[in-house]
């Protein structure tokens, strides 16, 4: 309040209600004061209640908080208008305060105009987190969740408010225990109370039975009215929530390249504010777009030092420049496999795992320090090195010895270039000496340990012997380095060495003029430079690069004053691909041992694992390829989704591959003339049941005849359980029953005109049934409760069996138009039966009536009006449900040969696409199987290179984000993107300074 104002009503009339609020709620506040007066009023009387409310109660006067106490204490009820604004106000919380003081919480009414009211059963109050429309004392007042009625619409309205039935609905509320009525009462009184004053203006005289008919009618259209602003309001809610999400969704895609963790962390807001396609597919496509990024590491805003992997791989560890070291485990989301260690040492410039990984080295201004790898701590002081102040390491092949370089400084000043090789196992040196006028910045051992390899800051390669530290010169004056060289590298078989410079002013006499990055290779045999000297056009973006490192395969990086990673060909100079995320210049990178992955760290903390290699990830949600390399046709998973099995079409074997520890469990040698038709788990994944088609094969390759075979293996050893059966005719197909020790295969004559389903016993082997079927089968398929089985022939029907009595049950499903089918799938509650069909011969008119897939209802037997399309009018190969049967997911055929297919995702209500294709397969996908381990659903397919893995639950979507990002959004990334009317919640759940101070910023 501005002016200071004494009541000009008398409190000692007292008042019925007295309305607290911010001044950003005066319109509020005079409209409820307003309605609360006259709803419900006597003809004769002037108001219905008397209502406080300061700029009509209040007249100016010196004395202000001692009127305001007077008003308040004269008060029945305190009327709360709550907003982060009131929550902000001292006068609504100096007013509540006093409230509390003199009266109970049961006589306080909220109304709640912005912001958010967030009970928590489990702790008796609001949550004082989330809660952001009360003042301090308030959130804590309240013993039981007190009522309160939303007016946040009100904000936004751009009718008359006093018009909505929102707002009669609210005053209702509001006025009723004020009067010591029910709401109910409070309508009808009011309407009593508006006929009154209509009869006495116009002096009609109602009956009694016309007036309760007219209080009827109108307490209908009121509920009706009540019910269609309320309608109205989920819609509007609905609506803003879509739009949000939508927004997010193109504010991620914006992202995507710059600023990868901030476009997954919008991703995750986009599906989890209104899971639409929109929404699905933000999410899908950060975490698809972006698989160059293993994961951000987090955990100090201090620029990084010096950065290792550890040999396998699996642990990253990194220094910065207070000496704390930390520890990350790939994989596990930030901080739970984070550890850190203040080690006490000077600053640290160069780190490296002893090959074994046991040891970690931390070269710097205390010389060497030997830290334990897996508890983090020094292994005794540091090993003093003279007057080298090391800034680079390289550990011999044996592990035994740490070669370091760097400058013999006496004083303050760097008198020259000095090497040393330290006894790891004696923690003494074995040689000191200086090799150079310049600083020796990189160091090398060659594979047979006997000599370094060493670059000067003035641009030249030394090779050193590590018995007698004896040097030979590689560079001359004409085939030196235009600057200083940062980086080495041996051939495996240490014939060659590469050697790589940086961009600074070309040394020994420094110029305006910048050297671009050099790479050089020498032939060690001659010791001669090959080919020319590769330079790098670092510069043509602006940029310069301090910082290079080479992998084991050759690959270079260089990085330096930009936050923008570049990986070069060093024999060609050509670029190899660029790596954006960092928000920070580049201070260090590194290898792995293997060269597949690449960490790279920033002037400001952050830290970057890139895959350069291998790709085992793949666009699609958390997907990923096994066993690449191989075609595979056919592929199962058992009941538990630990064991997937892979068939090729060949018949040369089958894998069986355990999920839980991503190897291979056992190899099927398995080798048919035709390949396999069949492949089915147990139901307790110890057995596995194959069919295939067999036959005598010609010198020439020609298979004389066919006759389909069956088999059943042991997943664990890979070992056939009885003898090969011979089926006689053709095997088109098998499935397990589920729940059971039963299979069923399809076979067809060799003719095409008959065919049949053997029932076979799982355990012996033993034919137990044959069932006639008048056409060729396309397919068969058990229901989830294994009662029924379904068989779809060449004709455009399917049969239902009964699995008991093995007999028909009812009519047939008749697909439209009458074609063979592809696959056959049943929901996971049985009540539908998807199919794809082969497309008919003929134009597009004559096919109007085909979809590639079809859905049938297995109650009536009718297949349903959902049309699902493909792209192209291409075929469906084959079908697999989402756990909850929401969802059909298909793999469509690759429109030619050099092209890949699609996997898609429809809902079984709509047909419609319900998200982006998923990508990750090469070829086209021949079999699909969708199963639910403890990580989510999973959908698995084989394809024309390997095994492709898709995580199809939303959950474990945002568990990888969150896994990869490793953090949340920050106070200022919320207002920007989701805006500060809505309240703040952690993104991904993390402890930490970033969502302590979201959580706590002002609203």
């Amino acid at each position: 309040m501005d002016t200071e104002r004494v009541p000009a009503v008398d409190p000692g009339k007292g008042y019925d209600a007295f309305i607290s609020y911010a001044h950003t709620d005066a319109l509020a506040a005079r409209l409820l004061q307003r309605a609360l007066r006259t709803f419900g009023k006597p003809w004769h009387r002037r108001h219905a209640l008397r209502v406080f409310r300061d700029e009509t109660a209040l007249a100016a006067a010196p004395r202000l908080w001692a009127a305001l106490e007077a008003s308040l204490d004269a008060s029945r009820y305190f009327v709360l208008l709550a907003s982060p604004e009131a929550a902000a106000s001292a006068w609504v919380g100096k007013e509540i305060d006093h409230w509390l003081r003199t009266k109970s919480a049961d006589t306080i009414l909220i109304a709640l105009t912005g912001g958010d009211l967030v009970w928590d059963e489990a702790a008796g109050g609001f949550d004082q987190s989330r809660t952001t429309a009360l003042p301090p004392s308030a959130v804590r007042a309240f013993p039981v969740e007190p009522l309160y009625i939303d007016l946040r619409w009100l904000r936004s309205h751009t009718g008359d408010p006093a018009r909505d039935p929102r707002f009669q609905a609210a005053v209702a509320d509001l006025a009723a225990p004020i009067h010591g009525r029910s709401k109910d009462e409070m309508f009808g009184e009011e309407v009593r109370q508006h006929k009154r004053t209509l009869r006495l203006v116009r002096g009609v005289i109602a009956t009694l039975t016309v007036l309760t008919l007219a209080v009827a009618g109108a307490g209908v259209l009121f509920l009706r009215q009540r019910d269609t602003a309320r309608t109205e309001r989920d819609r509007a809610e609905q609506l803003s929530k879509i739009a949000l999400s939508r927004a997010l969704s193109a504010d991620a895609r914006e992202s995507t390249q710059d600023s990868p963790d901030l476009s997954l962390l919008l991703g995750i807001e986009a599906y989890r504010t209104e899971p639409t396609r929109q929404g699905r597919d933000a999410l899908v496509g950060s975490l698809s777009a972006r698989t160059d990024i293993v994961q951000f590491l987090r955990g100090s805003s201090l620029p990084t030092s010096a950065i290792a992997f550890s040999p396998d791989g699996a642990t990253v560890a990194a220094v910065d420049d207070r000496s704390t070291l930390r520890f990350w485990q790939l994989g596990k989301p930030t901080p739970a496999g984070r550890s850190e260690q203040k080690l006490g040492v000077g600053s640290v410039e160069t780190m490296r795992y002893t090959p074994d990984g046991k040891t970690l080295a931390l070269a710097g201004s205390d010389g060497l320090t030997l830290v334990d790898a897996a508890s983090g701590a020094p292994t005794g002081a540091p090993v003093t090195l003279g007057g080298l102040h090391p800034t680079a390491l390289a550990f011999s092949p044996d592990g035994l010895s740490v070669a370091l370089t760097g400058c013999e400084v006496e004083g303050n000043t760097c008198v020259g270039g000095a090497a040393a090789v330290v006894d790891l196992r004696r923690r003494e040196q074995r040689l000191h000496r200086v090799l150079s006028e310049y600083p020796l910045d990189s160091v090398a051992f060659a594979p047979d340990g006997a000599s370094l390899a060493v670059g000067t800051g003035r641009g030249e390669v030394l090779l050193a012997s590590v018995a007698s530290g004896a040097v030979t010169a590689l560079t001359g004056p004409a085939t030196r380095h235009p600057d200083s060289v940062e980086a080495l590298r041996f051939s495996a078989d240490g014939r060659a060495l590469t050697s790589v410079s940086g961009t600074a002013s070309p040394a020994p006499e420094p110029t305006d003029e910048l050297a671009p990055p050099t790479a050089m290779t020498w032939d060690l045999a001659t010791r001669r430079r090959t080919g020319q000297p590769v330079k790098l056009p670092v510069q043509a973006s602006g940029e310069q690069a301090f910082n290079i490192a080479l992998s084991p395969d050759g690959t270079l990086v260089t990085a330096g004053d930009s936050p923008v990673v570049r990986l070069w060909n060093p024999r060609t100079g050509a670029p190899i691909r660029e790596l954006r995320g960092h928000h920070a210049a580049i201070g260090t990178a590194a290898f792995s041992s293997s060269g597949d992955l690449l960490a790279t760290g920033d002037s400001g903390g952050g830290i970057i694992v890139w895959r350069l290699a291998g790709h085992r990830f793949t666009a699609g949600a958390a997907a990923h390829r096994v066993l690449d390399g191989e075609w595979y046709e056919k592929v199962a998973a058992d009941a538990s989704g630990r064991l997937i099995a892979a068939a090729t079409p060949t018949g040369e074997q089958i894998v069986v591959w355990d999920r839980t520890t991503g190897t291979v469990r056992s190899v099927i040698p398995w080798s048919p003339a035709h390949g396999t038709t069949g492949l089915e788990f147990s139901p307790d994944g110890s057995t596995l049941a194959v069919s295939a088609e067999d036959g005598p094969v010609t010198s020439w390759g020609v298979i004389i005849s066919l006759h389909g075979v069956a088999a059943f293996f042991d997943t664990a050893t890979g070992r056939q359980r009885g003898s090969l059966l011979d089926l006689g005719d053709q095997a088109v197909g098998m499935t397990y029953q589920p729940g059971g020790n039963v299979v069923a295969v399809a076979t067809s004559a060799a003719g095409g005109d008959s065919a049949t389903v053997v029932i076979l016993d799982a355990a012996s082997g033993a034919r137990l049934r044959e069932l006639p079927v008048p056409a060729p089968i396309s397919r068969i398929a058990f229901s989830h409760d294994g009662q029924t089985l379904a068989v779809a022939d060449a004709e455009g029907r399917i049969s239902l069996w009964d699995a008991d009595s093995y007999r028909r049950k009812g009519s047939d499903i008749t697909a439209v138009p009458r074609q063979p089918f592809n696959d056959l799938a049943f929901s996971p509650d049985d009540r539908l039966l998807a199919y794809a069909q082969r497309k008919p011969a003929g134009t597009s008119s004559s096919n109007a009536a085909w979809h590639p897939v079809a859905i049938a209802d297995m109650t009536t037997r009718r297949q349903l009006p959902v049309v699902i399309s493909a792209p192209g009018e291409r075929e469906v190969d084959t079908l697999a449900f989402n756990p909850d049967g929401s969802r059909l997911v298909g793999a469509v055929e690759a429109p030619d040969a050099r092209s890949d297919g699609q996997t898609l995702i429809w809902s079984t209500a709509s047909g419609e696409v319900v998200q982006q294709p998923l990508s990750g397969q090469t070829g086209g996908v021949y079999d699909l199987v969708t199963t639910e381990p403890g990580d989510g659903t999973v959908l698995v397919g084989a394809d024309d290179n390997g095994v492709v893995f898709w995580q199809l639950d939303p959950r474990s979507w945002i568990a990888e984000a969150c896994r990869v990002v490793g953090r949340d959004l920050t106070a200022a990334e919320w207002d920007e993107h989701i805006g500060p009317g809505l309240p703040y919640h952690s993104t991904c759940g993390l402890p930490g300074p970033a969502a302590t101070k979201a959580v706590a910023r002002p609203s």
